[in-house]
């Protein structure tokens, strides 16, 4: 009776891992910053899984990335968007603080995609380019929001 118990257990456990073949784990689970990245997507109507993919893209999970151009954190923010930020929805943020960049990071591409009624896809791709460029036809990395949403459903 327990070899037929332990050889279903051993049954239901290789037909997990034939399901999960091809997935990889979802990054930065140790992270502080995780739940609080989790939370805000969610409340954004953002697939967490595409939140951990762009925060991969753009700064690989270190908190005080610094970007050529002046991009700030996990999100790679400039300072205008955390004004934008302030400005539009009335609260101050210090980008360079891990919760609030995520904050800001995640208003802004919600804020892309419903004003601006975008795909998701879309709206990643003005994340990266910026809105009046992606308006424009002006796209300097035509695989940016692929490649996102791609690694995204590796992770789902």
């Amino acid at each position: 009776m327990l070899a037929i118990l332990g050889l279903s257990l051993i049954a239901l456990a290789m037909r997990q891992q034939q399901a999960n073949a091809g997935k990889s784990q979802r990054p930065y689970t140790g992270k502080s910053w995780y739940p609080h990245l989790l939370l805000i997507a969610q409340q954004r109507s953002i697939p967490a899984t595409v939140a951990l993919s762009l925060v991969r893209q753009e700064s690989n999970g270190v908190e005080i990335a610094r970007g050529s151009s002046g991009e700030i954190g996990l999100f790679q923010l400039k300072k205008e968007v955390a004004l934008d930020y302030a400005r539009i929805t009335g609260n101050a943020a210090d980008i360079s603080n891990p919760n609030d960049n995520i904050r800001v990071g995640l208003w802004y591409l919600s804020w892309l995609r419903d004003n601006w009624k975008l795909s998701l896809h879309d709206a990643l791709q003005a994340y990266n380019s910026g809105i009046g460029n992606f308006l424009n036809g002006k796209i300097q990395f035509p695989n940016y929001a692929s490649q996102i949403l791609d690694r995204a459903e590796g992770w789902s």
